[in-house]
């Protein structure tokens, strides 16, 4: 009769440990469907070598990455190379869907008459969400950077000041000081300007929404 007990209470024992491990198992923490949490995370707070090396790596594509480490996916937003300052990645939203993670958010262009740095630039944003292991991949993002060109051609005149670097110069319009892109055919007639020329000179818009000057021409005084 002891014996049938014993046997009776290890088969109830079994059969509980089987049931716990069923639930515990069932209890898994599930992958948020909606709306995600996230924090923005600047470049210079990636203290470890690991979180630095993929940034560095990553940083100028026009693409996003992501990077599991500890508790956190980091997820880095590229707009790619730009012809000048004045860029910025927004993100609006990360959104949790079935086997999928979505970015929503956009690009943004430096406005026509933004006083920007003429060199190239690497926009992105970066990103941490609680660690998931779903694939991540853009959703709703508008680049607001790509702009139709303008083939209209504006005319100004003003205060020649100086060359901004080899691709760009300075002129004072309307007491102003602008910078102006500088296309190929213009940049001898510019590099024999003088500082305080009156000049003027005809422009468009490029793609990226910045002024070309594609004519200038010295005023001689009265």
């Amino acid at each position: 009769m002891k014996n049938k007990k014993i046997i009776v209470f290890f088969m109830i024992m079994a059969l509980s440990i089987s049931l716990f491990t069923a639930c515990s198992r069932g209890k898994s923490t599930s992958a948020t469907i909606g709306n995600i949490d996230f924090e923005m995370v600047g470049s210079d707070a990636l203290t470890d070598s690991q979180l630095e090396e993929w940034f560095n790596e990553n940083y100028k594509k026009e693409d996003l990455s992501s990077f599991n480490f500890k508790d956190y996916t980091y997820i880095l937003v590229g707009a790619g190379e730009k012809p000048s300052g004045g860029y910025s990645v927004e993100i609006s939203s990360v959104v949790g869907e079935e086997g999928s993670i979505i970015i929503n958010g956009q690009v943004n262009a430096p406005k026509p008459d933004e006083m920007v740095t003429t060199a190239l630039t690497y926009p992105n944003a970066l990103i941490r969400i609680p660690k998931d292991s779903r694939s991540i991949s853009f959703g709703e993002f508008t680049n607001t950077s790509i702009v139709e060109d303008s083939d209209e051609a504006m005319e100004e005149e003003g205060v020649f000041v100086g060359l901004a670097d080899s691709n760009s110069c300075e002129i004072i319009v309307n007491n102003e000081p602008l910078v102006y892109r500088l296309s190929d055919d213009v940049k001898e007639t510019v590099a024999e300007l003088n500082q305080n020329d009156q000049v003027k000179f005809s422009y468009n818009l490029n793609e990226y929404d910045q002024m070309v000057i594609i004519s200038i021409q010295k005023i001689k005084g009265e």
